[in-house]
């Protein structure tokens, strides 16, 4: 599928995200469970359309984890469990799940552009605490997108 005609997974996911669930105490719980609904079904509903499975995934938890930051709920915590529900969501489309922990990290250094320096390493800290060794792989994925 050309980029034209690609779905845009990281805009609905964004505004799902800020629509339903801004106000909602376990918003950042219920986001995860959406990546990992949206990642399923965008994976299986766009496989004969061509759409790569590495940018869905990316896509959807940097949609997700901007409509988090958007409705002001904790980033580094959400992004965790975001990341969890990532790698859970690859046993459903049968994708090896530290590929697709590398997307989701991928999703998630998208976002950090949009928040002060200090959260970002709020996030890295959280993320290593949860996955040992993907602090520095995420912080050197920032350092990519910040130039």
């Amino acid at each position: 599928m050309d980029a034209e005609n690609a779905y845009d997974f990281e805009k609905l996911s964004r505004e799902i995200v800020v629509s339903q669930f801004k106000g909602v105490p376990d918003a950042p719980d219920k986001t995860a469970d959406l990546v990992k609904r949206t990642i399923v079904a965008a994976i299986k509903g766009t496989r004969d359309a061509k759409q790569a499975p590495d940018e869905i995934v990316r896509q959807v938890v940097a949609g997700s984890l901007a409509g988090i930051l958007l409705i002001e709920r904790e980033l580094p915590m959400s992004a965790v469990f975001i990341l969890r529900r990532t790698a859970d969501a690859a046993q459903d489309v049968g994708i090896d799940p530290q590929e697709m922990l590398t997307w989701g990290l991928q999703g998630v250094a998208r976002v950090m552009k949009m928040v002060q320096p200090p959260v970002i390493v709020a996030v890295q800290n959280e993320i290593e605490s949860a996955f040992m060794g993907a602090g520095g792989i995420f912080a050197d994925l920032c350092r990519e997108l910040r130039g």
